[in-house]
């Protein structure tokens, strides 16, 4: 009778670290994103922005984003691209456009939800934004890896 009970503690002990983990796995995924062209080598003003929220689904087939805004300064134009990856092949269709503008004053837009949904099994590992001042030349990134907390951003 004790060796049972010392075993179905033992299972119930396994299950426990195996659910744990696997929640902490889900809850590693960033939940917010951001990339910006900034100008004088990230030093001046912004040339174009986007930010928003990031949800996996539980399949990971699935990445909605939600709460998207983009900005643009005024004379400048940018362009954007957004996709799901697979190590490095894309998995999901793109999402942006190749050329936006603002006249005379910043320019700024908010987005309905859309989702990025992988065709192929395994899902979208990351996600990868890109906004480009098409003025000046400077692309901003964020890199959002399901299994990491936080997007990598920065600019080229």
């Amino acid at each position: 009778m004790i060796k049972r009970i010392a075993r179905w503690t033992t299972v119930v002990g396994v299950v426990a670290t195996l659910v744990t983990a696997m929640g902490g796995v889900a809850s590693a995924a960033p939940a917010r994103f951001a990339a910006a062209a900034v100008h004088a080598g990230g030093a001046g003003a912004t040339g174009t922005s986007i930010t928003g929220a990031l949800s996996w689904s539980t399949s990971l087939k699935t990445v909605t984003l939600s709460d998207v805004k983009t900005f643009i300064k005024a004379y400048e134009c940018n362009s954007l691209l957004i996709g799901g990856y697979q190590g490095s092949t894309l998995v999901t269709q793109q999402y942006g456009w190749d050329l936006r503008c603002a006249g005379t004053t910043d320019a700024r837009e908010t987005f309905t939800p859309f989702s990025l949904t992988s065709g192929p099994p395994g899902g979208v590992q990351w996600v990868k934004i890109l906004i480009k001042d098409e003025t000046d030349v400077i692309t901003g990134y964020a890199y959002c890896y399901q299994s990491q907390s936080s997007c990598h951003t920065g600019q080229y």
